[in-house]
């Protein structure tokens, strides 16, 4: 049977208050119960639909967080590469030679100086720091180096050979 407008809007305010008193530090349903003088059955479900209610409502604004940051990063990155470009374009500066009466008359030579660039490898650490934090926002760390030291020592003959381990295994493989 469905509930009444004013049965639903009772149910409603029972479950802020539920929510209000878990989110003041009262963990315990029992204790919850008691103070609202209901059934802890009650507060069980109550407490179940605000839980879904949280996973929906987070869930929907920690994807749109993380969109806007993604997009964000993205366009830090876009610049630190148009950086990067610019930084390995040579540069080309004028170099004025012989001029007279005060730089008001036209110079004896003008000479054109290029300089090669190996780029700004500043703009690199920025690009790369763009993609660790994509990487950590989508949980898709970068696998990490392992480090071991000592050896491991493999006999190959003693592998091959049969036994009853190795038939066991060889037993589950043909007959499941």
């Amino acid at each position: 049977m469905p509930r009444s407008p004013a049965e639903e809007l009772r149910i409603e305010a029972r479950r802020v208050k539920v929510a209000e008193l878990y989110l003041h530090g009262t963990r315990c349903l029992t204790h919850i119960a008691h103070e609202l003088k209901v059934d802890k059955a009650t507060v069980s479900r109550d407490f179940k639909h605000i839980r879904k209610l949280w996973r929906e409502t987070y869930v929907e604004d920690l994807d749109v967080a993380i969109r806007d940051e993604l997009a964000g990063i993205a366009e830090i990155e876009s610049k630190a590469w148009l950086g990067w470009e610019r930084s390995c374009k040579d540069v080309e500066t004028m170099e004025v030679i012989g001029t007279s009466q005060g730089g008001k008359s036209k110079p004896d030579k003008v000479k054109k100086i290029t300089k090669k660039q190996s780029g700004d490898s500043r703009f690199l650490a920025i690009a790369l720091g763009c993609v660790k934090v994509r990487c950590e926002l989508l949980n898709q760390d970068v696998p990490k180096q392992l480090n071991h030291s000592g050896h491991v020592i493999i006999d190959w003959d003693q592998l091959c050979t049969r036994g009853p381990v190795t038939d066991v295994i060889e037993e589950q493989i043909v007959a499941p």
